[in-house]
Formats: C-alpha cells, structure tokens, sequence
C-alpha cells in the first residue's frame, strides 16, 4: 500500500468547470470523443446514452474542447448527460434506510409553482396540491429525522440543511430553496426526492472528506470544508491516516459492489463521512459527484488545472 498521509494546505481552491478540458469535441456536429475515456464509459449508461443521441463517437488521443462552450448546445448536451449520470436516483438506494421518492409528472409543475411561492414567503396548504408525494412520503418516512436532497443538489447553497421529521417539514425544507427550485425546474428528466437518516452529532466538518477517484483509483483526498482549519484533522485523524485510507477503500469497494454494472463510476468524488468505533476506522457515503476538472465536482483543497489529485504508487495525500 503506498504511503498516506495528511498535509496542511495554506489556502482553499476548490475549482471546476474548466470547460475547454472537456474529454470531448464537434467538428461540425460529429462527436469526437477522447479514446481512454471513451474506453471506460462505452458500455455504462452514458456511453450508451451518448450513442442514442450522438451516433458512435469519432476517437482520437487526447481529445480537448479547446474553448468557452458559451451558447454550444451541443456542449451542453453532453455535460448535462454526465451530471444526469451521477444523479442522486441512480446510486441514492445504497445508504442505509435512504429513501427516493419519484415526483408524479402531474404534481411536477405545481411542486414547482409552489416553491415559487415559498420562496416569495406565501404558504399554500401543500395537502391541497401535493396529495401524492406527501402520501408517498407518509408511506416511507420512519419516526427519526432525515436530511433531505433532489436528484442533484441540496439546500446548502441557500441555508444549511437541517434534520426534517414529518412529510410537511421535508417538503416546506426543500421547496424554499432557490437551488433546488432551478434542480425542479432543469430539463425534462424525471424528478426526485432523496432523503437519509440525519446522523445527529456524528457528522460535522471534522470528519466529512472528498475523496477523488480517478481511473478506477483513490488519487487522493481532502477535507471537505475548504474555508476552516479544522483541529480535529490535524490533532487526531492525522495520526490515523493509513486507517483512514482503508476504510475508504473499503467503501469504495462496497460500493461498486452493490451498484450495477451502468452506474459504476471509475471516474468521480466521493463525499464521505467517518467515525470511530472501538479501534476501527468506518467511511460512510454522503454523495458522489462527477469527477471535476470540466465538470461541476469542486477539487475542495486541490486544483484541477495547477495541482490535481493523481493516484501515485508511493503516496497518498490528505489534505487539511
């Protein structure tokens, strides 16, 4: 195993969207494809997807769009399918006691008109108008708290999560954030709920991670709170970095296990939580998100352009 451990970064970086490293472009309209990825992704559902838009892609080595995509649909075609990819509903059934609750596409505009007006401080008597998500989510809500998301993305833009106990709470939660208003409204995909049991006083900033994956490999990882120095990573965890690294490798691992061949990702972050119990190390899974560089996933206390994680055979950074 190579050799872990934690180094103190001296600021936050956290890039992404670098666009014109996209592993991809068009001449014309014919996709043009970079050849390793394509390799890994052609026989997963965005492969797959690719093709039923795009028609087999062209290949060639070290393929870059070179540029500002700007108004490029075509671009954006292909962006949007990898976020569709590693959206919450294709992987969200593997956390413990999670739930997914698919949105009726009849309720769909009107959950939409009704976030419009929480946002803007009305509160519609959401029985009225919402009757079947709520029964669905009466159905399969336990007597606990749970942290509740869409597809793809949470309310931590707008305000933080909090634990939500009745159907009303989760809905009231959600629908008030402008983030996850533009998640309802985006595309014509189908739309959904996720929600997991809120692990009350054991997930914090001290113990939540990024964890990069790249070519079916941990290249490395960070702590997921870019903006403060968090004691506890360098007074406790440091000392347990190997543990650390094979409890996520165990993840990982687990993980790929229990998803289908089409959502398995050698290619993205994982944002996880971990705990100590007696003299193990447990990772527990929060999300996974695309792997960044052009796309949306932040590199958290790397750089995807200047000082990318890279899977080495001698060492392993985690950075704090």
């Amino acid at each position: 195993m190579a050799t872990v451990r934690f180094v103190n970064s001296i600021s936050s970086v956290n890039t992404n969207n670098y666009h014109e490293d996209a592993p991809f472009r068009f001449d014309s309209e014919q996709l043009v494809f970079d050849t390793k990825l394509w390799t890994l992704i052609k026989t997963k559902w965005i492969g797959m997807e690719i093709v039923k838009i795009f028609g087999i892609p062209l290949l060639e080595n070290n393929v870059k769009y070179n540029k500002s995509p700007d108004d490029d649909k075509l671009y954006w075609k292909v962006y949007h399918l990898f976020n569709d990819w590693t959206a919450g509903n294709n992987w969200f059934n593997i956390i413990p006691n999670s739930i997914t609750i698919e949105i009726p596409d009849k309720e769909l505009d009107i959950l939409i008109e009704t976030s419009n007006k929480i946002i803007l401080h009305n509160e519609p008597k959401l029985d009225d108008i919402l009757p079947e998500t709520l029964s669905e989510l009466k159905n399969k809500m336990l007597d606990i708290g749970y942290f509740i998301k869409t597809q793809d993305t949470s309310t931590k833009k707008d305000y933080r999560p909090k634990s939500v106990h009745t159907p009303h709470e989760a809905l009231m939660h959600i629908l008030a954030s402008n983030e996850c208003n533009r998640s309802f409204k985006r595309n014509n995909k189908k739309k959904y709920l996720l929600l997991s049991p809120w692990q009350e006083n054991l997930m914090s900033s001290h113990n939540e991670f990024r964890v990069f994956i790249i070519d079916d490999k941990i290249a490395g990882i960070s702590q997921q709170n870019i903006y403060n120095i968090s004691i506890h990573m360098i007074e406790i965890w440091s000392y347990m970095a190997e543990d650390i690294y094979v409890a996520v490798e165990k993840l990982y691992a687990d993980i790929k296990y229990l998803l289908p061949y089409e959502f398995q990702y050698d290619q993205c972050c994982l944002d996880i939580w971990i705990e100590q119990i007696n003299e193990n190390i447990i990772a527990h899974l929060i999300e996974i998100n695309g792997r960044g560089g052009w796309s949306s996933a932040g590199s958290s206390l790397y750089c995807w352009k200047y000082d990318p994680p890279i899977a080495q055979k001698r060492e392993l950074l985690i950075r704090c």
